[in-house]
């Protein structure tokens, strides 16, 4: 919801949403959050339930209720998660001598190193500043 504040995005999108999939049948928690213009619901099921149907009970529910969504409401996304997507690790770097170009570097190198080991399924790079090429104007 562009341009809305993140007690908009809860108010008016996130609790509604909320409150259609407590209707689902095998869900054991409702996560949420809400950011300027952004809000993320996150719907968590009981143990043992078949992860295919609760996809597809969880893509018709949302989009069911898309039409309460009040108007300027982007499209609701569904996005499965497993218990293997839930990061297990996630390291910071600050230094007091080193700029924020130089700590992305290093970040890139533990990233790619991280990645040659068999048990790590991803690994990502948040924050810092990414090299730009400025062309001559």
């Amino acid at each position: 919801m562009p341009g809305a504040t993140p007690r908009e995005v809860e108010e008016r999108v996130v609790k509604p949403m909320e409150a259609k999939m407590w209707e689902i049948k095998g869900v054991e928690y409702i996560y949420s959050a809400s950011r300027p213009g952004l809000g993320i619901v996150t719907v968590r099921y009981k143990v043992g339930e078949d992860m295919e149907n609760s996809l597809v009970k969880l893509y018709n529910k949302v989009m069911s209720s898309k039409a309460a969504l009040p108007p300027g409401a982007g499209e609701p996304q569904v996005a499965p998660k497993s218990i293997d997507d839930v990061p297990i690790l996630t390291l910071t770097l600050w230094s007091e001598r080193y700029d924020h170009y130089t700590l992305r570097r290093v970040a890139r190198e533990l990233c790619d190193e991280l990645k040659k080991s068999e048990n790590v399924a991803e690994s990502d790079i948040k924050g810092g500043q990414a090299r730009q090429i400025k062309g001559a104007a």
